[in-house]
């Protein structure tokens, strides 16, 4: 019996030194994306596999939000990697899906997670705010400035980009998979079966 439980207690070990060896270290910097005119700027935060070269520590806390453990402009680990970029909803900001960056990046995405003008926390504007158009414009920036960056461009597979946002977020990511609100659907919806409906 004490045998057994010095192989458990060895085999338990093993694991955790493994797990030790595969846990991946999430890199972040700073992005900003402006065009000739100047007139919609967008910053942001880039998540990243990265190299274990720069302090890691626990950013981003608040009293509402877990941070994640992260070090800032940790070299990227070389190779291709999938990009997603994620979308805040209404009044939110680049630091609300953190949480779902550093799920990403633990399985080799580098995640983009943007400031939308106008619909985010510190750029509040109703001129902005009214044209909701410029959201997926927003993303598609993004994508272009990221495949465009000495730097970043030879880590990102371009076959797979995606996308991901949360309420007017994914309401962004909807507009840029072609979906388009049909009033006229909702309205005959509504009428056929009340109860799917909150009018």
């Amino acid at each position: 019996m004490k045998r057994l439980l010095h192989i458990l207690f060895l085999g338990l070990c093993i694991a955790a030194a493994q797990a030790y060896e595969d846990e991946k270290v999430m890199g972040w910097q700073t992005f900003n994306v402006t065009d000739a005119q100047k007139e919609r700027p967008i910053e942001g935060l880039l998540w990243y596999p990265a190299q274990d070269d720069a302090r890691v520590e626990r950013i981003q806390s608040n009293g509402v939000w877990i941070g994640v453990d992260a070090a800032k402009n940790a070299t990227p680990l070389a190779g291709k990697h999938p990009l997603v970029v994620l979308s805040h909803g209404m009044y939110g900001n680049a630091r609300n899906q953190n949480w779902l960056a550093q799920a990403l990046v633990s399985e080799g995405y580098i995640v983009a997670s943007l400031n939308h003008p106008g619909t985010s926390t510190w750029l509040r504007d109703s001129d902005d705010a009214r044209q909701l158009w410029e959201r997926p414009r927003d993303v598609s920036r993004v994508i272009t400035s990221l495949l465009e960056d000495k730097d970043f461009s030879p880590l990102i597979d371009a076959e797979r980009i995606f996308m991901g946002g949360h309420s007017l977020g994914g309401w962004t990511a909807m507009w840029l998979a072609d979906g388009r609100y049909d009033g006229a659907k909702v309205k005959a919806e509504c009428a056929a079966d009340p109860s799917d409906c909150c009018v």
